[in-house]
């Protein structure tokens, strides 16, 4: 059933039964003394538990004549609980349904709504098994469902014909999308269960203090139901440490950061997808908080050969870095300082032959941190101490360190890049045949002053194997510029920079490397030679300054394909000077267009006529001769 627009849910006559609400006044609530334990959560630092025992009549949803169903909303529509006097953040909450019966389960939906109406949970949809008969019954009668993130168990896990039972269980929302009639508040967001919460945990960090609220509705008729008493609300709280984390220097948010308490709570969170945290902890406690992330997608995501010739640039101390945050970032094999033993391990990621680096993808210090002597960073915390606390601390940030991007190119995004000078690279187009050997020159242009380069070379392995690398046309080019751990994929890396830090020019047409390759497709199989950004991604530099890569691909072609032989095209006027032939000698079975440009070089071709050869000689006539000159071709298709 599409709730967002309510269809029939059955097909069975309906009874025409109907509840009358009944109203009991009687709501309790109870405010917990410190030091409350949540199963398997933080102690609470204030915790409150109260009752709505007022009688809930789920009123029975109507159809028309069509099979029309329109939801009905429960009496009363929400049943509330006022908390107040509590501190800190929900760190846990459950709820119970006190004398829950209904003669088809499946037709009840519920929401949790906090004081502030979002993250809202649907506690129930669509859920529980049907008994047996036509119609089927589905009946519920329990004198208490509780609905509790810590509960092991679902309800609709219990079997599709099994009766629902005394006991605690997790939200369940069945349903695709759900639609609840205001007052109830939209669903805020979507996940791939619901457009609202279906975890409890979703509570977690809310402001307590206000009108909680249940909404409870039957979305199919034929069948009604009642809350004999009510509903209970248990609420704990805890204290708050949040803050963001953002990369250094171009400050973007980074998310996945798993961020791990330890002390009197030990517990973690991620960081959301804008780079926000937010952790509960006991009172009084004493904790630390340290942030850490092991993946990226890719792995070098930011780390490029441009670093490793910044880096170098330090190391001659041509160009010092100039932050700390570079620093750390450039020591890559975790000593302590920035030597040319960092260079091997970065290029390595940049290959994409390693998923990681001695000293880890990332770095993380406490924001609020002041370098000492910014040139010497190497002592730096990674963590965040807090000593008895007493209430909800904001603000705690952290500065993320990519390790190895030393210029801030990490982003979440790609982005784009001012570039400078255009450098060419050229792959060739070749024809070989099976079991042949061919060897694929990279040859370039433009390559002016170039100080480094890096791209990833791809083919079909169907097609080809690859061999191995000769010919390098840089003196110090070596076998380690390349990364072979994608060759059975068809992939091929390079990195290179230029460790005199001068740049260097080469003649346009020179070939950069040959890259060997054996034939191991069949007559008609083809490859594309392509420069692609994975594992590595294209970029150049020039003079140090970031440049255009101008890639141009090629391709090899296998064995013969049978294509007919270049045609002969042959042109005259008639007798006449009005008009002008064309013929040509065709092959049978293959396509001739005739076409023809005022001007050279044509901005376009206009089609005359077009033929499929026979053998024959084949002919075509232009007599529309308005211009003092025209030009023709013909193609083969």
């Amino acid at each position: 059933m599409n709730k967002t627009n309510p269809l029939p849910e059955r097909d069975w006559p309906l009874s025409g039964k109907r509840h009358v609400a009944r109203k009991f006044l009687g709501i309790s609530w109870c405010l917990l003394c410190l030091g409350i334990l949540q199963p398997g959560l933080v102690r609470a630092a204030t915790g409150f538990q109260g009752t709505n025992s007022a009688r809930i009549t789920i009123n029975d949803a109507v159809a028309d004549n069509q099979g029309n169903v329109t939801f009905t909303a429960a009496t009363p529509y929400p049943s509330t609980i006022a908390v107040s006097g509590l501190t800190g953040e929900v760190s846990h909450v459950s709820v119970t349904l006190r004398g829950l019966f209904h003669t088809s389960c499946g037709d009840i939906s519920m929401l949790l709504v906090p004081p502030d109406r979002t993250n809202c949970v649907v506690l129930m949809s669509e859920a529980g098994g049907f008994e047996l008969g036509n119609p089927p019954v589905g009946t519920v009668s329990v004198s208490q469902l509780t609905f509790d993130d810590a509960a092991t168990t679902k309800l609709y896990t219990i079997g599709k014909w099994w009766a629902i039972t005394n006991g605690a269980y997790q939200p369940t929302d069945a349903a695709a999308s759900n639609y609840f009639l205001l007052p109830a508040p939209a669903g805020g967001y979507s996940t791939i269960y619901s457009n609202y919460n279906t975890r409890l945990s979703g509570l977690n960090g809310a402001a307590p203090n206000g009108t909680w609220s249940l909404f409870v509705q039957d979305e199919s008729p034929a069948d009604t139901g009642v809350i004999t008493n009510g509903w209970s609300l248990t609420i704990a709280t805890a204290f708050g440490i949040s803050g963001t984390v953002a990369s250094y220097g171009a400050s973007n948010l980074v998310s996945g950061v798993n961020l791990t308490v330890s002390g009197g709570t030990n517990t973690t969170a991620f960081t959301d997808t804008n780079g926000g945290y937010h952790l509960l902890v006991n009172q009084g406690g004493t904790y630390s908080v340290t942030p850490s992330k092991t993946n990226d997608s890719p792995p070098n995501d930011g780390v490029t050969t441009f670093d490793i010739l910044l880096i170098r640039q330090h190391i001659l101390n041509s160009i010092p870095l100039n932050s700390a945050f570079k620093l750390l970032a450039a020591d890559a094999n975790g000593s302590g300082s920035v030597t040319t033993a960092d260079i091997l391990p970065i290029r390595q990621l940049v290959l994409g032959n390693t998923t990681n680096l001695p000293a880890g993808l990332w770095k993380f210090v406490p924001a609020s941190y002041v370098f000492p002597d910014p040139k010497s960073p190497w002592g730096a915390p990674n963590s965040l101490s807090f000593t008895n606390v007493l209430g909800n601390i904001p603000n705690q940030d952290f500065v993320a360190i990519k390790v190895g991007d030393v210029n801030n190119s990490w982003s979440p995004q790609p982005v784009a890049h001012v570039l400078g000078s255009p450098v060419q690279f050229k792959l060739p187009n070749l024809s070989a045949q099976p079991a042949d050997t061919i060897n694929t020159a990279l040859k370039v242009g433009g390559f002016q002053a170039v100080t480094s380069v890096q791209f990833t070379m791809q083919w079909d392995p169907l097609v080809l194997q690859f061999v191995g690398v000769s010919q390098f046309g840089l003196s110090s080019l070596a076998v380690d510029n390349f990364g072979t751990n994608h060759i059975a994929d068809g992939q091929l890396t390079f990195s290179w920079d230029d460790p005199q830090l001068l740049g260097v020019t080469l003649a346009d047409d020179s070939a950069l490397f040959t890259a060997s390759f054996r034939v191991v497709g069949g007559n008609g199989d083809s490859s594309s030679l392509a420069f692609v950004d994975l594992p590595t991604s294209r970029e150049v530099t020039v003079n140090a300054q970031l440049g255009t890569f101008d890639g141009q691909n090629g391709a090899v072609t296998i064995g013969v394909t049978n294509a007919p032989p270049s045609p002969v095209l042959i042109g005259a006027f008639d007798a006449s000077k009005t008009s002008f032939q064309l013929s040509v000698l065709t092959v049978s079975g293959a396509t001739y267009v005739f076409e023809y440009t005022d001007t050279l070089p044509a901005t376009g071709w206009t089609t005359l006529s077009s033929f499929l050869g026979d053998g024959s000689v084949k002919s075509a006539s232009d007599q529309n001769l308005t211009n003092k000159q025209r030009f023709y071709r013909v193609r083969v298709q």
